[in-house]
Parts: C-alpha cells; structure tokens; sequence
C-alpha cells in the first residue's frame, strides 16, 4: 500500500468514524437533528436496505446505458464506474471487517494482550 492509499484509507475511515460517532448516534438519540431521514434504529435499518437496494439498481443501470455508449466510451466509462465503486467498497469492507467483535473468547490470549 503506498503512502497516498495510507492516508485516503485513514482519512475515509476518520470521516465515516466521525460521522457515526458525532452525526448518526447523537441524531438517533434525539440529542440533535443533523437531517437524517431516519428518527429510530429501526428507520435507519429501513434507510439503509433502501440504499442497498438503490446501488443494485444504479449499478445495473450503469451496465445498460454504457452499453447504449459508443463502443470505446461506453467501455471505458464502465471501466472506471467499477473501479472507483470497488475501491469505495473496499474501504468500508475494510472498516466493517475492523468493527466484528470475535464470537469466542480465548481468556488467556486476552490475558496476554491485557
């Protein structure tokens, strides 16, 4: 990983960190409005499989109308659609993979790191 990915990858995870813990938590807990469409967990699980649903969408629509594209043009733009896409997913994939919590314990590795 060279020094400029060093520090995109580190300045995407402190934005999204800064968003979640200064934005999101206290919007959800009616400690301030940042203007989130959602008011309730529940909501925000709702918003976000909109969103999933809404990048499905938008990604096959990206391979329909590039297709529609002059050969060249509509290739390369499919191109670099999908690699900034993969490179954006990589980063959460990333971020996401840091936050699981291990399903078991090992009280002596936990010991050692104590």
């Amino acid at each position: 990983m060279t020094v400029f990915e060093m520090i995109s990858q580190k300045r995407f995870v402190n934005r999204v960190n800064c968003e979640i813990r200064n934005k999101i938590f206290p919007h959800l807990r009616g400690d301030a409005n940042h203007g989130y469409p959602f008011g309730s967990d529940r909501e925000l699980l709702k918003q976000g499989i909109n969103c999933e649903l809404d990048v499905k969408l938008h990604i096959e629509q990206i391979a329909e109308l590039t297709a529609q594209n002059p050969k060249a043009y509509g290739d390369a733009l499919r191109f670099i659609a999908y690699r900034d896409l993969d490179e954006q997913a990589k980063m959460f994939l990333m971020l996401a993979r840091r936050e699981v919590r291990p399903e078991v314990c090992d009280p002596p590795l936990i010991a050692v790191h104590a």
